[in-house]
């Protein structure tokens, strides 16, 4: 059974994102953990231990509506729901909960404003934080079958294959078509030859009958996905954000971080331990999907 971390702060954003989830994962046997934080209180004075609990109070009384309203469609029986409010502030919440009880994805909403704790800056912040795969799902998306899926690679961003399995296994139960996009670019040039097999390794492991390639060449691998994204009907984007140095994240280097927080489709990261994080290592060039980032 697999275990799902959803984040909301009951905002139609985080509604879209739990719903898109229930499709995706509707051929799977799940248990679905929903959670909401609230801030703690700044200044603790007297009283503080009564207004905390009735924040609790709150939370929890609107986690229950939430559940009443997302299970009023019908939901398979071996879908499992359950509710927790915690204190605190939503990635470091989530990290708490994962280093507690590992899960297999980590689900949030993006609008790609902050116009709210949980939306935009901690879809990015849960991708850079939180060691599972993670689904950032837009305000914006419309609930639909996933039938196309793109998946951003470049030759040296799998590490290990075992990473695509949550891929492989959706790909099977949606019964999806796949599409491996590549960008170069002056610091990531490919051969032909290494693109092939790049995409016969990947298509073996996914056991996939076919995986259509596509090139884009955009000095800026942002651009040069988004522009793919914007011309192309896709579903599901699917990339792999290694863990960078801290200077990565000082200089906002991460291709997929940037994706994410204003995502123009849903985005799977795959997460990916990074052996060794270094300072020297180049901006994730990749496409979309399996993005070193």
């Amino acid at each position: 059974m697999k275990k799902i971390l959803f984040l909301t702060d009951f905002s139609d954003t985080s509604k879209k994102a739990i719903y898109f989830a229930q499709m995706l994962f509707d051929q799977t046997a799940a248990e679905f953990q929903i959670v909401n934080t609230y801030p703690a209180l700044a200044d603790l004075t007297y009283g503080t231990a009564a207004m905390l609990q009735a924040e609790d109070d709150a939370a929890k009384a609107q986690l229950d509506e939430l559940l009443a309203e997302i299970t009023k469609q019908p939901i398979p029986d071996f879908h499992a729901y359950h509710t927790t409010a915690s204190l605190g502030e939503p990635v470091s919440t989530a990290e708490r909960l994962l280093s507690q009880e590992p899960a297999d994805f980590l689900v949030v909403g993006a609008s790609g404003k902050h116009a709210s704790q949980l939306l935009g800056s901690t879809a990015t912040g849960v991708i850079r934080d939180c060691r599972t795969n993670v689904l950032i799902v837009p305000a914006f998306t419309q609930l639909r079958p996933v039938k196309e899926i793109v998946l951003a690679v470049t030759v040296t961003s799998i590490n290990d294959m075992e990473t695509l399995l949550p891929l492989k296994e959706i790909l099977k139960a949606k019964g999806a078509r796949l599409t491996l996009l590549t960008v170069t670019n002056k610091a990531n040039k490919l051969t032909s030859e290494e693109i092939d097999q790049q995409r016969n390794r990947i298509a073996n492991f996914l056991q996939a009958e076919s995986v259509d390639p596509y090139i884009i060449h955009d000095d800026h691998i942002e651009h040069g996905i988004n522009q793919y994204l914007d011309t192309h009907h896709v579903d599901l984007l699917v990339t792999i954000p290694h863990q960078k140095s801290l200077l990565d994240v000082i200089l906002n280097t991460s291709v997929t971080r940037k994706l994410a927080f204003k995502p123009h489709v849903p985005i799977l990261t795959l997460y990916e331990p990074d052996p060794q994080p270094t300072y020297t290592d180049y901006e994730e060039v990749s496409v979309i999907g399996l993005l070193p980032y």
